[in-house]
């Protein structure tokens, strides 16, 4: 036997507590903290954040991927930093709160912006992450910078079983050298994608901040 309640108007009984339905907060106009008045599809909603890491042993993003909500998902990262010198970052896909693991394909092409030095490099692959290609120092102003596309391998508009994702990067490295390099990694499993993690090969990392973002359907 369903019930059902038909009525004009719920107010909420706590003021400036908002209304909660089926785990769902309504308040002030929003839902769940998010002003939805002008969000149309292909509009940009941020869905994750951290701010401020210093010297942690990961940053890892979980259970932001809403396949009913939104078709991709797009991730900046600024002034990524390493706490060891002579390192790679790594990219690890995520379900749940466990790394997705199988083969990481990658391919990608970088110019050397301070040198006559550039480069195309295909059909490389590393075991159970992906691994960036430009290396981390520790000097002065070695940093990384990135807009990374990121599409689920679940969903309407999903390529089953594929986990793709293709990042734009600026990096200054150990030489320091200044790089700009286009990056494309996929993942073929059936493992359902639900978030993803950062972590540098050895040692700390820190970043002045990564969003997440979804972009909506």
């Amino acid at each position: 036997m369903s019930s059902e309640i038909k009525v004009d108007t719920i107010s909420e009984k706590t003021s400036a507590a908002g209304v909660t339905i089926d785990g769902v907060l309504l308040k002030d106009g929003e839902v769940d903290g998010v002003d939805v008045s002008a969000i149309v599809s292909g509009s940009l909603v941020k869905i994750a954040e951290a701010e401020n890491i210093s010297a942690a042993t990961d940053i890892t993003f979980d259970s932001f991927v809403n396949n009913t909500l939104y078709n991709s998902y797009q991730i900046i990262w600024n002034n990524l930093t390493s706490g060891n010198d002579s390192v790679n970052m790594r990219i690890y896909f995520r379900n749940s709160s466990s790394d997705i693991t199988g083969t990481y394909r990658k391919g990608y092409w970088r110019v050397v912006m301070d040198e006559n030095s550039s480069g195309f490099f295909p059909n490389l692959q590393e075991t159970n992450f992906h691994l960036n290609p430009i290396g981390f120092g520790t000097g002065t102003y070695e940093n990384h910078r990135g807009i990374m596309t990121l599409y689920s391998n679940v969903g309407e508009f999903s390529n089953s079983d594929v986990i793709h994702a293709n990042y734009t990067m600026y990096a200054r490295n150990q030489s320091p050298d200044l790089f700009f390099a286009q990056v494309g990694t996929t993942l073929e499993t059936s493992t359902a994608l639900e978030g993803i993690k950062f972590q540098m090969a050895s040692g700390t990392i820190s970043a002045d901040s990564i969003y997440v973002y979804g972009v909506k359907k």
